[in-house]
Formats: structure tokens, sequence, C-alpha cells
């Protein structure tokens, strides 16, 4: 694994002050040596001041960094290097590229694009997640804050910090917020002295609350307005109602509904999410990509955790075709997206010879709504 950079000394401070505040870092605009790109620097805040403290956070953030700058994808927000000088000295700062156009939040209040377009931000979205997911890696923090909108799209960012700077000794952890989009095996955390275990299935549960906002503007639970009633909803079986989102077709609601399953493993894939919101994105109306991505259901008799492992020995750039049982590659993902929509249009549908999908994947399955 190559050695960071280290951009200390490049970097032109652009502001006396911080333009944006986060949960763990204060974030200061700059411009990044002869070249002036604008960039990001994500300066952490901690309370630890003895040495040893000091010395074992960079230790961590420097090697998670290290990890995160080795990912490559159109979808993930590339890692520039590290820098010294904003905010603790000792403490390295993460920096990246600025994205003009901000937040997927802000972008859709000033673009009123239509369900198609929004699909195939979801698309792209799912896309990168999915990727994560096959490195191993957790993002942890899903929503719409954490979701750029560059010029190809749609890009993650934020992830992997947050399971380093949630450790004690940083700044206090909020839930309230935040709880909106957390799944509720970390909300009922019994051990007060650990945080609760960031998993892939907690990043499906969050990735389908963010779906809502991409598609309606609204946050998850919008009709609670206290954070505290979210979180009570949640630890007691409480779900988002279709009534109050009733711009998301009844198939899509149907597959958010499997990502908010109370256990962890019977909720879907992102590959199985990434093949529905690809077909979404490319076909005339959600309906005939629910009914295509039911026949891809049917085929593949697997556990969504199984469901995960598909497609695992891509690694790279390219985007990997979710249809079950399929090897193939594409290098965009448009091309995916009709390399997929080709295998339905291969499929005979209403066969005998296919097993009966799991019973949660069924037409008018809405639970909550």
């Amino acid at each position: 694994m190559a050695a960071l950079t280290d951009l200390t000394g490049k970097l032109t401070q652009l502001s006396t002050y911080q333009f944006a505040v986060g949960l763990h870092c204060d974030l200061w605009k700059a411009a990044l040596g002869d070249s002036g790109q604008l960039v990001v620097v994500k300066a952490v805040r901690t309370s630890w001041n003895s040495p040893e403290d000091l010395c074992k956070v960079q230790r961590r953030i420097l090697r998670e960094i290290k990890v995160l700058s080795a990912l490559d994808h159109p979808n993930i927000i590339p890692f520039l290097g590290v820098t010294y000088g904003f905010g603790r000295a000792e403490i390295p700062s993460p920096v990246c590229p600025l994205y003009e156009s901000g937040d997927i939040v802000q972008y859709l209040k000033r673009e009123s694009l239509p369900t198609r377009d929004r699909f195939k931000l979801i698309s792209q979205v799912a896309a990168g997640l999915s990727y994560l997911h096959r490195r191993g890696v957790v993002h942890g923090d899903i929503k719409g804050a954490n979701i750029l909108i560059g010029e190809n799209g749609a890009l993650l960012c934020d992830f992997g910090l947050s399971r380093i700077l949630g450790a004690e000794g940083f700044t206090t952890q909020a839930i309230g917020g935040t709880c909106r989009w957390m799944a509720p095996e970390l909300l009922l955390n019994d051990d007060d002295e650990t945080l609760p275990r960031l998993t892939i299935f907690s990043d499906v549960w969050a990735f389908a609350m963010t779906v809502l906002e991409i598609m309606t503007g609204r946050r998850p639970f919008s009709d609670k307005l206290a954070d505290v009633a979210v979180l009570l909803a949640v630890i007691n079986g409480g779900r988002p109602y279709h009534r109050d989102y009733r711009e998301i077709d009844d198939g899509t609601w149907t597959i958010l509904s499997l990502c908010w399953q109370q256990k962890p493993r019977e909720r879907l894939s992102m590959n199985m999410l990434g093949l529905f919101f690809d077909l979404a994105a490319y076909m005339k109306s959600p309906d005939q990509a629910k009914k295509m991505w039911d026949e891809a259901s049917r085929i593949l008799e697997l556990s969504p955790k199984e469901q995960g492992n598909s497609g695992s020995p891509y690694g790279g750039v390219s985007y990997p075709c979710q249809w079950p049982h399929c090897q193939d590659s594409l290098p965009h993902l448009e091309y995916r997206q009709k390399h997929e929509v080709e295998h339905a249009s291969l499929v005979p549908h209403s066969t005998t010879r296919w097993p009966e999908p799991r019973k949660v994947v069924r037409d008018g399955h809405t639970p909550g709504a």
C-alpha cells in the first residue's frame, strides 16, 4: 500500500473561519499548490491532551486514512492526502476535493429532478456502497448530508472516520440528529463502555432511509419533530409510514421495507438493492423494474447475507453485474444497467422450475405502511 501524501505547507487557507462544522471535524476551504485546486481540510476535534493519547490517536487516524486512500471508485470521494496545522497540531487532517454543488440534500433543493433522475442518483449511491462492502469497509454514517454531488453524479464521503472519531476522548458522540438513519441494533446497545458495532446490515438500513430523502426531500420519520420520538419509535419496532412519502411508488416502498427488518441478517444486500435501483433508473416505470427484480430473486434462492457475497471477486473500479450467477463486470454504471435489463429480457417469466421467492419478498409487503 502506497504511503500517504503529506500536503503540509502546500495548502493555502482561503478563509479566516471554517465554512462548516461537523460532528467531529471543522471543515476548512483551501487551495492546493500551484494548481489552485479547491480542497476541503477536515480538522479533527479531540479533548485528549496527554502526549501518549495524542500519539495513539494520530496512529489510528493515519492507519484508517491509508486504508481508505486505497479505495478507487467513481462514486467514492477520493482522499488526496493529509496535512497538519489545521486544528490540533499533532492530529493529521484528511484532505479531499471540494465539490461546489454541495451535498445531495442541498442539490435537490436547488434542482427539481424527475423521479427517474433521482433513481439514477440512488443507483450511484448503491454502487459506491456495494463497492465498500465488497472491500470489507463499512460506511457507518449513510445519510444525504454525507453524499456529495460532483460532475458525474453522487459520491459517498465521511466513511471510516465515524468509526474512529466516535471513540471515547473525542467530542461527545451525538445520537440526536443521526438517529433517524440508525438501525435499532445501534440504538439498543447494552454496553455503555463500548460503541455499538457498525455493520453492512446497519448500512443497508441507513441506505433505505437515505432513499426517502433523495426521493422526497424529507427526512426519515418526517411525521416526528423530536429526535427522542424517533428513538422511541425505532426501539419499539416503528418504521416510516408510506402515507408520509406518497411520492414513492408501492414497488419501491416494498423494497425499502425489506431493508428495515428487525433482524439485521434478514435485510436485503446492497447487491440486490443495486440491481433494483439499476433497473428503476433504466426502465420506464418502477413497477416494471420491480417485476424484473422479483424474477431475479426467484432465480437465486439465497439468504441476503449470501446474496451480499455475489460479485465479490471484483474489487476494482469496474461495475460487476448484480444479476444472480452473472460474473460479468462493466466499465460504466450505465453499461451495467443496460446489461442487467438484457438479462431480464431473456428470463422466461412465470415458469415453474424456479423456487418461490422468500416469503418476505412479495408484492404488497409494506410493514409500517
